[in-house]
């Protein structure tokens, strides 16, 4: 499917007919008909009074105790309470419950839409007959009120048409057994490593300085105010008459004619290093040519990288030369090297994991760690899981601590570390965007069959498709300007009116 195109198109979806079918599953199992009750958020009074979130194609997206939008709330009301913090703030839990309760019913409308604009029809007995037998074990349906009973019977005539639209769209394009069995065997298979970090800040100090000594010029700082103008240079070069003549000062004019985010403090915009001031030129000259000012001395008029913008700077202080043997100068130096000269670190580090996994190969992970000043770490199991869209199980390592935030985006952690042939093989570095890491295998172990299945009894491999599809869904709605967004004045209405 082109990234852009309508997914619920019938041509987009016959490309896509294996997360249909996993989609068909989880429509009905996850927030399906077996949710079905009088359903209320906390703090609300449990009546039929609907709030409006937004509009899809012009239908009203609102919530209700018995919609699908409710249903949507009450799920993932339990779902994070369950795997939240305890102490988490309340309003902070309530607003992702309620946030992703509603991307799922913008999600639903769309679909809905599509299944009524393609012809679809639920008859009432069928949803009749669905209703009766989803709440039978909940409640007793002669004493459950007209409203309610109302809203759920719509509910379910919705997620049917879902369900046969979906259907209708996958008929004989099912997943092949292959594909399942592919999907099943590369999460099947878990691991579990040790790890060391060597993250930026192990780039050493001498090494820092000694690209600031051999860079000494960019690292020179001078206290300056500056006036941007946008449009020409005469402008420019009358405002620096009048300051130059004395019938204004730099600071008065600044505050007048200045459209940068310094104006108010007249222009002043504090010290400056070298490298930075020079980003704002498209040569070196126009950057040397500020740093030559005597204290108080403006500048001619400078034309700046930016089209039509033009610079008068002022000269607050004499030029301060670097001392590398400075803290504050060396945090410089390293912010700089980090920003603008990554790769020169990163293959600082690269080196340092060479050799480090050269030394942890021939002898002992923890003894080579301990003489590299590292800390050994350990992973908590996995499978091939990248971008943590395949498997429940992420990358993480023990500890909830967050060493590895980001591995899970990197094909080559995943290729380093499942090419490991045996217990204690160690990996070549595997550079992430803040860090390198070496990788050595623990052990593996062979998922049970039962643990490939959701808790409804469905495939893992339909469960996790549904959610790329859903994905994939919200990406085209919320680029295909039929939907009109109010979430947050509708979530701050209900705060103010205390529902919350």
């Amino acid at each position: 499917m082109a990234r852009g195109g309508n997914p619920l198109s019938v041509d987009a979806r016959k490309n896509r007919s294996y997360l249909l079918y996993g989609f068909s599953i989880v429509v009905m199992v996850i927030i399906g008909v077996s949710m079905i009750g009088t359903l209320a958020p906390t703090g609300l009074d449990g009546t039929q009074s609907t709030t409006v979130f937004g509009t899809f194609d012009g239908r009203e997206i609102s919530f209700s105790p018995t919609n699908y939008f409710g249903a949507a709330y009450q799920w993932h009301y339990r779902d994070q309470s369950s795997r939240l913090p305890e102490d988490i703030d309340q309003r902070v839990l309530l607003y992702q419950v309620w946030q992703r309760a509603y991307r799922d019913a913008v999600v639903h409308a769309a679909q809905v839409q599509a299944a009524a604009a393609g012809g679809v029809h639920v008859s009432q007995p069928r949803v009749d007959q669905s209703f009766i037998e989803s709440v039978a074990a909940y409640e007793d349906l002669e004493t459950m009120p007209v409203a309610t009973r109302e809203g759920n019977l719509e509910r379910v005539r919705e997620l049917m048409m879902r369900q046969r639209y979906v259907d209708d769209l996958t008929r004989d394009r099912l997943s092949s057994g292959d594909e399942v069995a592919f999907y099943e065997e590369m999460i099947g298979r878990e691991r579990r490593f040790e790890f060391v970090s060597l993250t930026y800040d192990a780039y050493p100090d001498a090494e820092v300085v000694a690209y600031g000594e051999a860079n000494a010029a960019d690292f020179r700082r001078m206290d300056l105010s500056r006036i941007e103008l946008r449009g020409g240079a005469d402008a420019a070069a009358q405002i620096r008459e009048r300051i130059l003549s004395g019938s204004a000062t730099f600071e008065d004019q600044a505050r007048a004619h200045s459209q940068d985010q310094f104006r108010d403090q007249g222009g002043d915009i504090g010290f400056r290093y070298f490298h930075d001031l020079n980003r704002d030129f498209t040569d070196r000259q126009t950057a040397e040519q500020v740093f030559a000012l005597a204290e108080g001395d403006v500048s001619e008029v400078l034309e700046s990288r930016l089209a039509d913008v033009f610079y008068l700077y002022r000269a607050n202080s004499l030029v301060i030369e670097p001392d590398f043997a400075d803290v504050d100068t060396v945090a410089a130096v390293r912010e700089y090297l980090i920003a603008q000269e990554r790769g020169r670190v990163e293959d600082y580090l690269l080196a340092q994991g060479d050799r480090f996994a050269v030394a942890a190969a021939q002898n002992d992970f923890q003894a080579a760690a301990d003489d590299y000043g590292l800390t050994v770490h350990a992973t908590e199991w996995f499978p091939i899981n990248f971008r943590n869209a395949a498997s429940w199980r992420q990358v993480a390592a023990t500890g909830e601590q967050p060493l590895l935030a980001g591995a899970a985006d990197f094909e080559e952690f995943f290729q380093q570390g499942f090419a490991l042939q045996r217990t204690g093989d160690v990996s070549a570095p595997i550079r992430l965007p803040d860090r390198v890491l070496v990788l050595r295998l623990i052990e593996e172990r062979q998922v049970a069959p039962e643990d490939l299945q959701t808790a409804a009894g469905g495939s893992v491999f339909e469960w996790f498709t549904a959610q790329a599809l859903n994905a994939d869904l919200e990406q085209w709605i919320g680029n295909s300007g039929l939907w009109e967004d109010n979430f947050g004045q509708a979530f701050a209405a209900i705060t103010n009116d205390g529902g919350l």
